[in-house]
């Protein structure tokens, strides 16, 4: 799932952070002298920045977009077979845990769930293993 659009989102950010800086710089070089050529050429280079903003906006929405589609609704599983598989499956708890330590994140069902993911994964609280309603270690900043 990695295109160009994809490595592009960050580039597009980090160039209207730079943009902004310099404008910000050229604001105050310009206000302290009161040029008036300088100040619409500042005011036009801010114009700029505030279109690239809005543009990475909304590449952000549409990549993210684009990503929860194909790749997360693609995903069927039963959240209580992973949680399950987690505690009982050491390779794929080592699995899961280099995931979760590699990307700081917790879960695995959407975007906003986090580490209610593995909780959600006891049915109804009528679990057969202790562990199956804790979270990982990996999910925690400081892991035990």
């Amino acid at each position: 799932f990695v295109t160009a659009t994809f490595s592009s989102v960050p580039s597009l950010m980090l160039a209207v952070g730079g943009l902004g800086l310099f404008g910000g710089l050229f604001g105050i070089v310009v206000g302290a002298t009161a040029n008036r050529p300088g100040l619409i050429a500042h005011a036009v280079m801010l114009s700029l920045v505030f279109i690239v903003q809005l543009a990475s906006i909304f590449t952000t929405a549409e990549l993210r977009s684009q990503l929860q589609n194909s790749i997360l609704d693609q995903l069927n599983f039963d959240l209580y077979d992973v949680a399950t598989q987690y505690w009982q499956d050491p390779d794929f708890q080592d699995s899961w845990d280099e995931l979760q330590r590699t990307y700081a994140c917790c879960g695995f069902n959407g975007f906003n769930t986090g580490y209610q993911d593995w909780k959600a994964g006891s049915r109804n609280g009528l679990n057969t293993l202790k562990k199956l309603d804790s979270v990982p270690d990996s999910c925690c900043l400081h892991e035990m």
